[in-house]
């Protein structure tokens, strides 16, 4: 699901939503790679993946770690979270998303306090 998607279908509340940059791993910074990021989208109450994008280099290998995850009875991302990354890797960026999560709410004003939104 888009965002929105799950917030028409489990309401503002329900929603968190996790976000990372590229940049913000090590392997990313060493490739110099700006401005490329995964986002996750979940339900709070359940604990499940409702969606996922990544865009930047590398994304179709890296929706991979997410996409089996997805198909499962409980679409739990707790598989990844207490995975481990080789250090380091592009992998990390996937892995930091859902440790990022946040509130539909916390989200948007993150978003405006980097200057991504208005």
């Amino acid at each position: 699901m888009r965002e929105q998607e799950a917030v028409e279908k489990y309401g503002e509340e329900r929603i968190l939503i996790g976000l990372k940059f590229f940049e913000d791993t090590a392997k990313g910074s060493a490739m110099e790679i700006r401005d490329y990021f995964v986002k996750v989208i979940l339900d709070s109450e359940e604990e499940k993946i409702l969606g996922a994008h990544i865009i930047g280099p590398h994304a179709s290998v890296l929706i991979h770690q997410i996409i089996p995850l997805m198909y499962t009875e409980s679409r739990s991302p707790e598989p990844i979270m207490r995975g481990m990354d080789i250090h380091p890797s592009l992998n990390e960026v996937v892995t930091r998303a859902f440790y990022s999560r946040l509130p539909h709410e916390h989200y948007h004003h993150f978003l405006k306090h980097i200057g991504l939104e208005d």
